[in-house]
């Protein structure tokens, strides 16, 4: 199974990376890009994921999952595709919009069979192994992310749009129990049957003090 988690998105310096591990470019790949994490901002949209994966080569239809009640109706729809590209907002709710709609029951089968998953922001943070950043993210906490049970591939979290001014900020307001890889833009994670490597240059990770 092998996913790619982008702090952002599939940059033009990251497509080597990714072609590497899917043995495939993006140019062209039919790709369905999820943008229900953008749903609690009414105000925004989503174009800007979506401009990116276009950018990046990728053959774009956008889908929101949430109005879906059937199981079977969503796989069916999301089978028609070569990549799922799980777009960035709020990764609780798009966590539970995954649970609610019994996208979670199957979405990892759908990768083991050669789906290709690649994670932006959000997309990427529910793989690790809790939300609970969620709840104290810098200029964009989600509070009750932690109440929802992630996909648990990683065992660390994901904390995406990382600068380096943050830092400090980040080490005050983190658990100590657990630990954090800090992605900046520009940045990914690939998942290779458990193997995990890092993106984009050096990754700051974040190891449990207790």
């Amino acid at each position: 199974m092998k996913l790619f988690l982008c702090s952002s998105h599939v940059t033009k310096e990251l497509i080597p990376d990714f072609e590497k591990l899917f043995g495939k470019k993006p140019e062209g790949l039919k790709t369905v890009v999820i943008t229900t994490a953008m749903n609690p901002f009414p105000d925004q949209d989503a174009s800007s994921g979506v401009e990116s994966a276009k950018a990046a080569g990728f053959d774009v239809t956008e889908l929101d999952i949430e109005p879906y009640t059937d199981p079977k109706k969503l796989r069916s729809e999301l089978e028609q595709y070569e990549v799922i590209y799980m777009n960035g907002g709020y990764q609780g709710y798009l966590m539970q919009a995954i649970r609610n709609t019994g996208l979670s029951e199957y979405l990892l089968d759908l990768i083991k069979n050669g789906m290709i998953y690649v994670g932006s922001s959000a997309g990427s943070m529910i793989m690790g192994n809790s939300l609970e950043v969620g709840e104290w993210y810098i200029g964009e906490n989600e509070p009750g992310a932690s109440d929802v049970e992630t996909f648990k591939l990683l065992d660390f979290q994901l904390y995406p749009h990382f600068e380096d001014e943050l830092l400090f900020q980040i080490v005050d307001l983190r658990n100590e129990e657990m630990r954090y890889a800090l992605l900046k833009d520009g940045q990914a994670i690939s998942y290779d049957d458990g193997e995990i490597r890092f993106h984009g240059g050096e990754v700051i990770v974040l190891e449990p003090e207790r």
